[in-house]
């Protein structure tokens, strides 16, 4: 099976599974646990979080409880949080998802609203890594369609 064979199955027997898609809201805390559930059932073994801020170097997090750590720290200083899936495009061995994040902060309740991507590479028929990019045109660059 190629890795194109790998990722098609995979997107298309998760998303059938956990029913997610295109237009979906979840808070933060569902988006995490929905996420935390997928990892615990496909992740490779050597799977990492990778979080890419617009400024700054990439912080690498390691294994299902890393992506919870990386998460985790995320929401810390929001109030309200959600995210909603935008677009979805599964390319060779990446699966590329456009999300808008809106939140509320904690301190001073001003809600800020952010378009970013996440790339998902697939090896075996497992999410290898999930790196999380503040800007769309980055995800874009990585998975190579930008």
């Amino acid at each position: 099976m190629t890795g194109t064979d790998d990722t098609a199955a995979l997107f298309e027997e998760v998303t059938a599974d956990m029913d997610f898609g295109v237009g979906t809201v979840l808070d933060g805390d569902q988006m995490m646990d929905l996420i935390e559930e997928l990892l615990r059932e496909r992740s490779h073994p050597d799977y990492e979080t990778v979080m890419v801020a617009k400024q700054g170097p990439p912080r690498t997090h390691y294994g299902v409880a890393g992506f919870r750590e990386a998460l985790t720290d995320w929401l810390s200083p929001w109030e309200e949080f959600r995210f909603e899936i935008e677009e979805i495009v599964p390319i060779d061995d990446l699966i590329v998802m456009m999300v808008r994040q809106t939140g509320t902060t904690k301190h001073g309740g001003v809600e800020i609203t952010t378009e970013s991507g996440t790339v998902w590479w697939i090896q075996d028929e497992q999410v290898r890594r999930a790196t999380f990019y503040l800007d769309r045109n980055t995800a874009r660059k990585a998975a190579g369609i930008g």
